[in-house]
């Protein structure tokens, strides 16, 4: 834990800046971030609203600022984040730090944009919690770097297993629809010549 690099902004999610809550820690190669309480720009909150419930739009549109927000804030609360939840932490391999003029931040990227955990939550305390444990788990992971090997491989060998599959059944189709239609043929000459 001595050696996790904790950073302010999030590591992941294009929309992340509207969120406000993130966290980013760097565990050995690996990067966690969790962001929350997704609150958009105005236009797309009226967006929101003008889908789910015109009416209310039509009765607090006329409204400015912080009387707006509050108002919408009792009806709809915070945007979701993914399916049915207000948090997400992910997991990302690291890439190189920013080093950006102006910036400097030395958040790293992200080495690919497929992440290699994920897990949502509904409220803040659970989020916290799923962010250090997400550290925890991934720093036993550069620990055990033969573990994080191993999970590669065997996703690996089930892409060939499932390779394999597919073949089999593009083979095992083209000779069924080859017998189906031999069928059909010899049923439509019998039937020919039965009339």
């Amino acid at each position: 834990m001595n050696d996790w690099k904790w950073f302010g902004n999030a590591g992941h999610l294009i929309v992340a800046r509207w969120c406000r809550i993130h966290l980013c820690t760097q565990v050995g190669e690996y990067m966690v971030s969790t962001v929350g309480e997704y609150w958009p720009d105005r236009p797309s909150r009226e967006i929101h609203a003008k889908v789910h419930d015109p009416e209310w739009l039509a009765r607090y549109g006329i409204l400015k600022g912080d009387n707006f927000d509050a108002e919408y804030f009792k009806r709809f609360g915070y945007e979701t984040i993914g399916c049915d939840r207000t948090f997400e932490t992910m997991v990302f391999k690291a890439g190189k730090p920013c080093d950006q003029e102006g910036c400097n931040c030395g958040l790293p990227y992200p080495s690919d944009l497929g992440e290699l955990d994920a897990n949502g939550y509904n409220n803040a305390g659970d989020a916290t919690r799923g962010h250090m444990a997400m550290c925890e788990k991934w720093a036993a992971h550069e620990e055990e770097p033969a573990l994080a090997a191993e999970s590669g491989q065997d996703l690996v060998e089930y892409a060939l297993l499932v390779a394999m599959i597919a073949c089999g059944a593009i083979v095992g189709i083209g000779s069924l629809a080859t017998e189906i239609n031999s069928a059909f043929l010899t049923l439509s000459s019998d039937l020919v010549s039965a009339l």
